[in-house]
């Protein structure tokens, strides 16, 4: 199915680039990159590597008709030296078809690879979705498709190989409220055991039921500019919430605002997989944080959060202070999971309208655990350029360095060129 849609792709770029379309618009970009890094390992071990990706991005409208249009979205990587040289990679992120009609019952339709993200929902299908809002009331949206394959070498031609259909429901008509309803239901199946189990002697058959959420989400702006988000989502298949979480931001004064946060979480794990026989403890978040704007360029900010497991505690805290397109910034994590302090720099200087000049640094120290004695050591910097000799053409080029204890020296030189593109018919 992938190369049946490759070469569909790409005969429908050539058709639309070489054809004088009486109101096509070709629209899009091209990304060629490349990244080298040269590591040397504490046991004295080195190794270099050089890797390229090439991206291509492309929206063609208004295909015989104003309400056509298609839309892709490819990568190439390749290993060109290095250990482990793997070949030549290819994903297509989304090459979809979109109708989209207008009247009093405005409605939208997608075929083809796709990404949803609808309230739980969310995935890669190849499929179709469908939504229509009758009379600005509400919107409602379907799809269903099969799940895109997880690697390259992978098809995924059958349904009952991967499979992902729901809707969702949305409206802003409730008392001023933004609300919306959501339904998943995601099937993938498992690799089969192919021996009997060591102890067990049995060869064990994995259901390929995998997720079936919902979801509830709702959204109000109140008087003051006080905003308002709330969401819920409820797991049907492990009876459990999946994820519960309430945020309120709170314009202080006419520099300050204030955002309170809380979230429950239980570890995001499929009902097919054998991590699900274990039993699985849920983490709540408590946070507050803070910006104040001294003016248009000058802002300082701060946060902090408390993260509660089961019989253990963490604290994350930090501060920092932007200006212009400079930012200093300080985070401490202590508790469960370990601690760390670490500072970062971020500079960034536009020597010209066409080209700027950016410096990252960071300098860490942590420790894994209470028992780890010692505190270990990271650094990190890199320096970078972006140019823009045209409206449709931009070079970038950055070196990066690494420094800890399993890199001695870690160098990284990072090089990417892109170029736009617009055709329009007559």
């Amino acid at each position: 199915m992938t190369h049946r849609i490759c070469i569909a792709t790409f005969l429908l770029t050539v058709f639309v680039a070489r054809t004088p379309a009486q109101a096509a618009t070709l629209n899009g970009r091209l990304t060629t990159s490349l990244y080298t890094w040269e590591r040397q390992e504490a046991d004295t071990s080195s190794s270099s590597h050089l890797r390229a990706y090439q991206s291509v991005t492309l929206d063609a409208g208004e295909l015989g008709d104003r309400r056509l249009s298609f839309h892709t979205y490819a990568l190439v990587t390749g290993d060109v030296s290095g250990p482990g040289n793997k070949g030549q990679r290819f994903r297509l992120y989304n090459a979809y078809f979109q109708w989209k009609g207008a009247g009093r019952t405005p409605a939208e339709a997608s075929a083809g690879r796709q990404r949803v993200y609808e309230g739980v929902g969310y995935g890669t299908m190849d499929g179709l979705r469908v939504s229509v809002t009758p009379r600005g009331l509400f919107t409602l949206t379907g799809y269903g498709g099969i799940l895109a394959p997880l690697v390259t070498r992978a098809r995924l031609e059958d349904w009952s190989d991967g499979h992902i259909w729901g809707g969702r429901l949305t409206t802003d008509r409730l008392w001023n409220t933004s609300v919306g309803l959501s339904y998943v239901h995601r099937n993938r199946r498992p690799l089969p055991y192919l021996a009997p189990g060591r102890y067990s002697g049995q060869v064990f058959d994995i259901t390929s039921g995998q997720q079936e959420l919902a979801g509830l989400d709702v959204h109000r702006t109140l008087k003051g500019g006080v905003d308002l988000y709330v969401r819920f989502d409820y797991d049907l298949l492990g009876e459990r919430v999946r994820q519960a979480e309430g945020i309120v931001r709170v314009p202080a004064s006419e520099h300050l605002t204030v955002a309170i946060e809380g979230f429950h979480r239980a570890p995001v794990v499929n009902a097919n997989s054998i991590f699900s026989v274990f039993d699985i403890e849920d983490s709540q978040e408590y946070a507050v944080r803070g910006n104040y704007t001294v003016n248009p360029l000058v802002s300082v900010y701060g946060n902090f959060a408390e993260v509660v497991y089961d019989g253990a505690r963490a604290q994350r805290v930090g501060f920092g202070f932007g200006v212009g397109q400079h930012s200093v910034s300080y985070t401490r994590r202590i508790g469960e999971g370990g601690d760390n302090d670490a500072l970062s720099i971020t500079l960034a200087h536009p020597v010209s309208r066409f080209v700027t000049l950016r410096a990252d640094g960071g300098v860490a120290s942590y420790r894994l655990d209470d028992r780890a004695g010692e505190r270990l050591m990271a650094m990190s910097g890199a320096l970078g350029i972006t140019c823009r000799p045209s409206r449709r053409v931009t070079l970038d080029a950055e070196a990066q360095a690494l420094r800890d204890r399993i890199y001695a020296n870690d160098f990284r030189f990072f090089f990417r060129g892109t170029v736009w593109f617009f055709k329009k018919g007559k």
